[in-house]
């Protein structure tokens, strides 16, 4: 993302994916080939606080906030699908003779302890997702009893209909996007679990051949 791309939202509030306000854009930070590295934000609470751009996307005309989970589960989606990927190729070289055992197994060890990796943050990422879905469903739950206050209060004449208006369209809006936020995560949990990525497969190792022992490979992988 270029400094040219994002400079017309400065001083302009910058919303979610639900059209909340997350705060008024302040300052842009690029480096020396105009690529913009992080984005500072003065939030609702007057803090300051700067985000590094991969919190951030652009959707037409309009500059949109990420939050730690949607990118965080992101990230872990396409770590899985490579993962997958590797270990597929692979399998392939070793079924065409392609590739020795001795090569095998040491890259086989190496996604071995990369797919354990995995499985922890997944299970760390589910527990957080969980953890937002309840404080999203409480959220809810709130805002529905807001409304039936607000509901009764106009039935007794404590308030009167403009006023209800306004104060019911504020937070049946509220309830809308918590709503989609809801279904967002749901949907979120749904895909870590169902990620594709299988455990590496250990063959059973070849008979040992008599005669001098070869040196252990050392196979490194690179992201």
């Amino acid at each position: 993302m270029l400094f040219d791309n994002v400079k017309h939202f400065l001083s302009k509030n910058v919303k979610d994916s639900y059209g909340r306000d997350v705060g008024q854009l302040i300052c842009i930070n690029p480096n020396t080939k105009n690529e913009v590295i992080s984005l500072e934000l003065k939030l609702s609470d007057r803090s300051f606080v700067q985000f590094p751009i991969r919190y951030f996307r652009l959707e037409g005309n309009q500059l949109i906030f990420l939050y730690d989970w949607m990118i965080e589960s992101e990230d872990l989606i396409k770590e899985f699908t490579l993962l997958s990927k590797r270990m597929e190729a692979l399998e392939g070289l070793l079924s065409r003779n392609e590739v020795s055992k001795e090569v095998y197994d040491e890259l086989n060890n190496v996604f071995l302890k990369q797919y354990d990796s995995l499985k922890e943050k997944q299970e760390k990422l589910i527990k957080e997702l969980l953890k937002n879905l309840e404080e999203v469903e409480n959220s809810i739950k709130e805002l529905n009893i807001a409304l039936a206050v607000v509901k009764m209060q106009r039935i007794l004449k404590e308030i009167d209909e403009e006023t209800f208006k306004n104060i019911s369209l504020t937070i049946q809006t509220g309830i809308n996007r918590a709503v989609s936020e809801k279904k967002d995560i749901e949907q979120t949990i749904q895909r870590i679990k169902n990620l594709p990525a299988t455990k590496p497969i250990q063959h059973p190792a070849e008979p040992r051949r008599e005669g001098r022992a070869e040196q252990p490979l050392t196979v490194q992988v690179i992201d």
